[in-house]
C-alpha cells in the first residue's frame, strides 16, 4: 500500500513539473496514466480528471475537456473552479450553445466570489449575449476584487474599448487613479487611455468630413457679368451708299492788288 501511494505522488508531482514546464502532452500521459489507479481517493481522482480537462482546453479539445470536467464535477461538485473551467469549455466551443455556460459560470461565481479572473471571464460572456449591464458589473466586480493589478485594469480597459465603451473605461481609469494616487503605472495607464480618446474624436470628426463630401464638388467661381443681348430681326431698308475717297480740302484765297 505504502509503496502505491509512494508511486502516485511521485506521479503526480512529475505531471506537475510537466505542466509548468509547459510540456502538456507529457504531463496529459502522466495524468491519464494516474487515472488508472482504482485506490485513489474521490477528492484526488477529481483534481486528476480536472488537470486532464484543462490540458485538453489548452489543446483547444474542448468536447474531450467537457468529459473529464463532468467525471471531476461528479467527485467534487461544489468546487468552483471546476465549474469555471467547465464554463470556458462550452463557451469556446463554437459547436455548443454559449447560453449553456451562464449556469456555470453562475456557480462558479457563488462558490468563489473573489475570483476576478471568473468576474472576467463572466463580463466577456455577457457581452457576447447582448447583457452589457450585467457584463459592466461583473467587469467591475472583476476590478473590485484584485485592484492592485495594473495588467488585470489594462485588460478589463481593453475589453470596455471593444465594445465601445469608453466613458466606462475613463470612469473605472479615474477610480484606480483615487486608489493609487502616486502610482505612475496607473497614471501612465490614464494618460494612454486619454490619447486614445483623442484618436477617436478625430476620427469622428474625419468621418464627418468625408461624409459631407460625398458627391460631385461644385467650386464657386465668380459669375460673369453678361450685357443684355440685342433684340434680333430682319432689316428692311436698301444697302447703305458708300462714300467717295476722302481728299484734304484746299482753302483758295482771293489775291487783292495792293494799291
Amino acid at each position: 500500500m505504502s509503496c502505491s501511494i509512494n508511486l502516485i505522488d511521485a506521479l503526480l508531482s512529475r505531471a506537475k513539473n510537466l505542466q509548468d514546464l509547459g510540456q502538456n502532452h507529457d504531463a496529459l500521459s502522466v495524468y491519464k496514466r494516474l487515472a488508472q489507479f482504482k485506490t485513489l481517493s474521490r477528492d484526488l481522482l477529481g483534481q486528476i480528471h480536472f488537470q486532464i480537462g484543462k490540458l485538453h482546453l489548452i489543446r483547444e479539445k474542448y468536447k474531450l475537456a467537457r468529459r473529464h470536467l463532468t467525471l471531476a464535477l461528479l467527485h467534487r461538485p461544489g468546487h468552483g473552479e471546476y465549474h469555471h473551467q467547465m464554463a470556458l469549455a462550452i463557451d469556446l466551443d463554437d459547436r455548443v450553445e454559449p447560453q449553456r455556460a451562464g449556469a456555470y459560470y453562475r456557480r462558479a461565481l457563488k462558490e468563489m466570489p473573489t475570483s476576478h479572473v471568473c468576474w472576467l471571464d463572466f463580463g466577456v460572456w455577457c457581452f457576447n449575449e447582448a447583457k452589457i449591464r450585467t457584463g459592466l458589473k461583473a467587469l467591475f466586480k472583476s476590478f473590485e476584487c484584485n485592484t492592485d493589478d495594473p495588467d488585470h485594469l489594462a485588460e478589463i480597459v481593453d475589453i470596455l474599448r471593444q465594445q465601445n465603451l469608453d466613458d466606462q473605461a475613463t470612469r473605472l481609469l479615474r477610480k484606480a487613479l483615487f486608489l493609487h494616487k502616486r502610482d505612475l503605472r496607473f497614471h501612465r495607464m490614464y494618460q494612454r487611455h486619454l490619447f486614445h480618446l483623442s484618436q477617436v474624436e478625430q476620427s469622428k470628426a474625419m468621418t464627418t468630413v468625408r461624409l459631407r463630401d460625398v458627391g460631385p464638388t461644385i467650386l464657386a467661381f465668380p459669375r460673369r457679368e453678361t450685357k443684355p443681348k440685342l433684340p434680333t430681326g430682319h432689316r428692311y431698308d436698301g444697302p447703305a451708299i458708300l462714300e467717295g475717297p476722302h481728299f484734304p480740302v484746299i482753302h483758295k484765297f482771293s489775291q487783292k492788288k495792293r494799291s
